[in-house]
């Protein structure tokens, strides 16, 4: 069947009208006629798979990744059209969610629109009886599609694949199920390694140092860890990576959260401080703060830094990044950040900001800092629809004061977006 797509709804699916019900598909750019083959019929919508492009729209793009579907299907969109896109959904999301029709939303592109990730996971899947380097099927764990290079990572970090491929069939190891590669600017690498046990260790120490020899572009460090628990094995350098982003040092472990888009971070962090100045905000708390982010960024623009975090691998990055930069005036407050907002009025805080996961902020945490006395919240969320969630509850006790999108996933459905509130 024939359909006309009318939008593209977040996190990225195609929209249209059949039979007078909604129907969502795969693929289909705004204005596209497309042919569909449905797969579900609900009570207020369909579901369905775009078989063929029937009349392309102006704004399609040639994919560069044959792989576009798994990594990031956005690619067949012009840049200009993505930043659009991604406007205008979080703009629907905030006015019919929130009720907020008269939006100043400011958009950010990112420097780099290919090459800019610094961090990439793969599986080891057997694939036709060779083992490859992959990613997983959308919504399919156990459906495969190999890799051999990803546009979204550098050609460093594609030239260290294909070496590294290599050295992973010399294995063939069914206890390897992932790798992760992080790079940084200067070009070092960490592997990272997950294994089902240790069983094979012997053999994959034998092996894999290879790559330190003949992969002579990067300073790589290599680690195998299990994931089974704290336990990891070091086969050659370190078992970390230096990114040094906006005059500030950050060594981050193998499982540490940080943004995979270091060049937008540093736009970002850039307007964080001006917000900082203008404002002469003297006490700062950075909630989930991982390895210390932001408030290591801005401890030498404030009084005091309060850094919470829970996870003992960050708290022990968080600690080496205070010392790296010589900060004097951060507190490390190892815990939840629900543990933390449950006495958050003893708290002197001028600015607090959130960067909570995907999932975003537990309701009895949006619920306590509503009823805060923090005059002025940032809060940073890469998932826009537990950001209007979170923020339903936030407005109880917060007006919101401006809403910047800043794009650390081009060719991807992902959006980043910074709102900045104000008490009421």
């Amino acid at each position: 069947m024939l359909l006309k797509i009318a939008q593209i709804v977040y996190p990225g699916k195609s929209f249209g009208i059949f039979r007078d019900k909604a129907l969502f598909t795969d693929e289909g750019l705004p204005g596209e006629l497309v042919e569909v083959e449905i797969i579900q019929d609900k009570k207020d919508f369909f579901n369905a798979k775009t078989i063929k492009i029937i009349k392309a729209s102006e704004y399609r793009v040639k994919e560069k990744c044959s792989h576009y579907k798994v990594c990031s299907p956005y690619q067949i969109i012009d840049y200009p059209n993505q930043l659009k896109i991604k406007e205008s959904q979080l703009r629907e999301m905030f006015s019919k969610k929130l009720n907020l029709s008269d939006l100043s939303i400011k958009v950010i592109p990112s420097p780099l629109i290919w090459g800019y990730r610094n961090k990439i996971n793969l599986k080891l899947a057997e694939i036709n009886g060779v083992y490859r380097l992959a990613y997983n099927q959308p919504g399919k764990d156990k459906e495969f599609y190999p890799i051999d290079k990803c546009w979204l990572s550098p050609d460093l970090v594609n030239d260290f694949i294909e070496e590294l491929s290599l050295s992973l069939q010399d294995i063939a190891s069914e206890t390897i199920k992932e790798v992760t590669i992080r790079n940084n600017i200067e070009n070092d690498i960490l592997l990272s390694i997950n294994l089902d046990s240790l069983a094979d260790f012997a053999r994959i120490q034998k092996v894999l140092p290879k790559l330190s020899i003949n992969f002579k572009q990067s300073s790589g460090v290599c680690l195998v860890k299990n994931q089974f628990g704290s336990h990891q094995n070091i086969l050659w350098g370190k078992n970390n990576l230096k990114h040094r982003i906006y005059e500030t040092d950050y060594f981050i472990g193998s499982e540490s959260f940080f943004q995979v888009n270091s060049l937008i971070l540093k736009d970002l962090l850039e307007d964080i401080n001006s917000l900082i100045e203008k404002n002469k905000f003297k006490t700062l708390a950075d909630l989930y703060c991982g390895v210390g982010t932001f408030g290591l960024a801005f401890a030498k623009k404030v009084k005091t830094v309060l850094a919470v975090e829970l996870d003992e691998s960050n708290i022990f990055f968080l600690k080496k990044n205070i010392t790296a930069n010589n900060i004097e005036n951060c507190l490390v407050s190892q815990q939840s950040v629900e543990t933390w907002t449950k006495n958050i009025k003893e708290h002197k805080i001028d600015l607090a900001i959130i960067d909570p996961p995907r999932d975003g902020l537990k309701e009895k945490i949006s619920s306590n800092l509503a009823h805060s006395n923090i005059p002025n919240i940032l809060y940073l969320s890469c998932g826009a629809s537990t950001l209007i969630r979170d923020l339903t509850i936030l407005k109880r006790g917060y007006k919101i004061e401006s809403i910047s999108f800043y794009d650390f996933f081009p060719q991807t459905g992902h959006i980043e977006t910074l709102v900045f509130l104000k008490k009421k």
